[in-house]
């Protein structure tokens, strides 16, 4: 006689417990739904004795939340003599906080390196939305282009964007970018009597780089100071692009500046030391001042001032967007404070 295979409903009367219990211990979820330890190990020994496994594909489709979510990055996010993502310290503490943040309501995170515009990644992403193999999707480092982006809005997928291009029906978190930046140049270089200035921008589609500068010319008009943009570098957000450009800018210099602003902290460590090399003093004849508030900026000679965007909690707050909308919420895009970090690259006051 053939031995009737197990589902689901056998094994609750087997245990004498609900259909549901065993769902929610199967699935991990037994401390949410406070299920007994005894009970939860009980369901789990019997499946093992019995050799039942529920079947995940089924479950995914029939499941409203599969409690999974994905992670997008770039690979081209990396520094240039690296192949790692996560030499991208940004990345890192975003990541981080996604991950926190996830496990806290039990979702598992997937990281997958997109490119947006190779042929395949839009099949690849769509397919693990109609496959309910995730409930949404974080993006990082990279912009949507246009023909996803009406195919996300149609289809209703779950996605939020981290410091990218803002798209119409599509949230996005930010670090305060513009307001950094502003209450950096004024707090540690205009109150403490810098005026020539010269500004070393990151790339020129960055939505990033753009508000960083947006709030630099604003501080600066704030003082009745016109920035002159012979003075604007562009240093691609590459520490050594920062440095063999400024050395370039200051080769024909007519006048030295007292101050040097960088889009990123990378390039700010390449700014010193091209200051250092040339024989000038920093800060005392040069000021420097990065932004985004990586570690790397305590470990330098000398240290960096910066403003901090808080990685950890653009990620934890990506994935409470994400979240709610998963769970049918309404949900706005949001900025993450900045704060500032001095360091010995400024006047002491």
């Amino acid at each position: 006689m053939v031995k009737a295979k197990k589902n689901m409903s056998s094994v609750a009367e087997s245990l004498g417990v609900s259909r549901s219990t065993v769902s929610l211990v199967l699935n991990g979820r037994e401390r949410e739904a406070r299920i007994n330890h005894d009970t939860a190990e009980r369901i789990r020994n019997y499946c093992r004795e019995v050799g039942y496994q529920p079947n995940i594909h089924s479950r995914r489709m029939q499941s409203k939340i599969v409690r999974n979510i994905m992670v997008c990055v770039a690979p081209d996010i990396c520094a240039p003599d690296s192949e790692n993502v996560f030499s991208d310290s940004n990345f890192s503490g975003i990541l981080g906080g996604v991950v926190t943040a996830a496990a806290r309501h039990d979702v598992k995170t997937s990281l997958c390196l997109c490119n947006f515009n190779a042929p395949d990644t839009r099949e690849l992403v769509f397919n693990s939305f109609h496959s309910r193999e995730i409930d949404g999707m974080i993006y990082y480092g990279m912009d949507i282009p246009a023909s996803w982006s009406e195919g996300i809005i149609a289809e209703k997928f779950n996605i939020v964007g981290v410091n990218s291009n803002p798209v119409a029906g599509i949230s996005n978190v930010d670090a305060d970018n513009y307001g950094g930046t502003m209450n950096m140049v004024t707090e540690f270089l205009l109150k403490r009597g810098r005026r020539n200035f010269v500004y070393i921008g990151g790339t020129a589609l960055s939505v990033v780089s753009h508000e960083r500068y947006r709030g630099f010319i604003d501080a600066l008009g704030a003082y009745n100071i016109r920035f002159d943009e012979a003075n604007y570098i562009k240093g691609d957000f590459i520490e050594d692009t920062a440095a063999s450009r400024l050395r370039e800018y200051l080769d024909t210099a007519s006048v030295i500046p007292d101050a040097v602003v960088c889009a990123n902290d990378r390039m700010a460590i390449g700014a010193v030391r091209s200051l250092l090399n040339r024989g000038l003093r920093v800060p005392e004849d040069v000021a420097v001042c990065g932004s985004e508030g990586i570690e790397l900026v305590d470990y330098v000679n000398p240290t960096i001032a910066t403003w901090n965007q808080h990685s950890k909690k653009i990620g934890q707050r990506a994935f409470e967007l994400l979240w709610d909308k998963v769970n049918g919420k309404e949900v706005k895009n949001a900025v993450v404070e900045a704060s500032l970090k001095s360091g010995r690259s400024i006047p002491q006051e």
